[in-house]
């Protein structure tokens, strides 16, 4: 089962950000083998490798025991695991072709068409994918390894999957899953001579001849490894790969380091029997080589029947997205179209939902802002013009009462005479040069100006009494005020006696 985040890719690259599981299972005659591979950053890790029997009975029929070991066998599996149906490659069509370099997904719609005189069924019949192995941007063109095979067998597999209760996320074949390690193992990749790899499985052979990750040509021999076994199918058999070889490094001129893998590279007396047909020596790929050139851990034990689903299994390869099953794949497309959409979707949402919350705390703060300045000001017009008004008044009527206010004052200034105007004057002017409001702590609430400029009448505050005894002193000093007060507390309201006619006699 694929499952993805909406609003994280599983893995970018071959660096996986979540843990990830993959079965890769491989259906024989006698049982179901399964090969349960995690992956989580770079470290792949082997979990679990099942070998499921598979009823014998013959009054029962294949399909019914094959979905029964099936069912079996998902009940060990990891539910959320992606499921991998690798197909015997018996009877499959692999072929080489070159086709002019384009998106991979156009080559995807060309290749069926350009393949559809070498296959023994109809295209309409056909199920079909394809691997690009190499491109020549040069020449501008592009190798791909195409694999067909009846959609009967496809539809007989995802109806065997469907009664055991899962649909396999991925139909792949032996093929593909042996181009799967060719593409993330270095050792294997980044080799200078050719490779020429032989997979002997239970129930097909394939030959393979590659060139840094290219395949140049292959061929899937439909003979059982018993065959091997057995006197002249042995021959025939041998006699087979032989041609096979021989051909593909005359027709590629390419002298190859043979290399044997599959359950039959390691049964008694192949590779020997392989040495002396091929007439050179034969490296053998084991199961172990393969963990340890990948760098795989593996927390159960392994043998070289597993080296198929394994190979499958592994999530890095070229061919991880090689699917038989189109429909699958076309899904699995509508899939992530959709979660796309949804993810798309949600994140415009929550976007929008920041904005609107954003917008929302600032007309809230500013509001706040608003109110404050409100009352600050409120109460700066209070003190300063000694406004009387109720509690929670408002700004705009404090503003009325203080224009009010200010507009008697002008009234009552311009009603003054010229004299009286003089006098008020000259005593600011006395008052700011005589005293220190700074050092005194002065706050001069009111200032009266008698009727007939003979008297003031100064009210206010000083911040203590030493400061209330040096303002004394310094109206004292001030020639235009004379009997001045003994001040006792530090809110004081004294009438001082204007020296008019001093000042000016002066």
């Amino acid at each position: 089962m694929i499952h993805a985040n909406l609003f994280f890719p599983e893995r970018i690259g071959s660096y996986f950000l979540t843990s990830c599981s993959y079965t890769a299972i491989a259906i024989n005659k006698r049982s179901i083998s399964a090969t349960v591979i995690r992956a989580i950053g770079r470290q792949r890790t082997i979990e679990q490798v099942i070998e499921q029997p598979i009823d014998q009975t013959q009054t029962i029929p294949l399909n019914e025991r094959i979905s029964a070991a099936l069912r079996e066998l998902f009940e060990k599996v990891p539910a959320k695991s992606t499921i991998i149906d690798v197909i015997t490659s018996n009877a499959c069509i692999g072929k080489v072709i070159t086709v002019p370099l384009m998106s991979p997904e156009k080559i995807k719609l060309v290749v069926p068409f350009e393949i559809e005189s070498a296959l023994p069924f109809s295209l309409a019949e056909a199920a079909v994918d394809s691997i690009i192995t190499a491109t020549n941007s040069t020449e501008k063109t592009a190798s791909v390894f195409v694999v067909a095979t009846p959609k009967s067998l496809i539809e007989e597999h995802t109806l065997l999957f469907a009664e055991a209760g899962r649909r396999a996320d991925r139909i792949t074949t032996q093929v593909a899953a042996l181009y799967n390690i060719i593409t993330q193992l270095p050792a294997l990749k980044q080799r200078q001579q050719a490779l020429l790899i032989i997979d002997i499985e239970h129930q097909t052979t394939t030959v393979m001849l590659c060139l840094r990750a290219q395949i140049l040509a292959v061929r899937l021999i439909n003979r059982p490894l018993q065959d091997l076994h057995e006197q002249g199918a042995s021959e025939q058999f041998l006699n087979e790969i032989k041609v096979t070889a021989a051909s593909f490094m005359k027709q590629y001129n390419q002298a190859a380091t043979i290399m044997l893998c599959g359950p039959g590279a390691t049964e008694s007396g192949i590779s020997q029997l392989m040495e002396k047909t091929l007439e050179q020596p034969c490296e053998i790929f084991t199961i172990n080589s393969l963990i340890m050139a990948g760098g795989i851990k593996s927390n159960a034990a392994l043998t070289q029947k597993q080296f198929l689903t394994v190979a499958a299994a592994l999530p890095d390869g070229g061919a991880d997205d090689f699917n038989l099953d189109q429909q699958i794949a076309e899904q699995q497309q509508a899939t992530v179209i959709l979660r796309q959409t949804i993810a798309t979707l949600s994140l415009a949402l929550i976007l929008l939902g920041i904005l609107i919350a954003t917008r929302i705390l600032v007309v809230r703060n500013l509001r706040s802002e608003i109110a404050a300045s409100e009352k600050e000001t409120i109460g700066v017009l209070r003190s300063r013009l000694n406004l009387t008004a109720p509690k929670g008044t408002s700004l705009d009527s404090i503003n009325k009462l203080a224009r009010a206010d200010i507009a008697n004052k002008e009234k009552i200034w311009s009603s003054l005479s010229t004299q009286s105007r003089f006098v008020m004057l000259k005593v600011l002017d006395e008052l700011s040069k005589r005293l220190n409001r700074q050092e005194l702590g002065l706050n001069l609430q009111k200032i009266v100006i008698s009727a007939d400029t003979e008297s003031l009448l100064l009210e206010g505050t000083v911040k203590d009494f030493e400061a209330l005894k040096k303002l004394e002193e310094q109206l004292r000093q001030a020639p235009l005020f004379k009997n001045i007060p003994h001040l006792q507390e530090t809110t004081f309201s004294a009438k001082i006696t204007l020296n008019i006619a001093g000042e000016t006699g002066s």
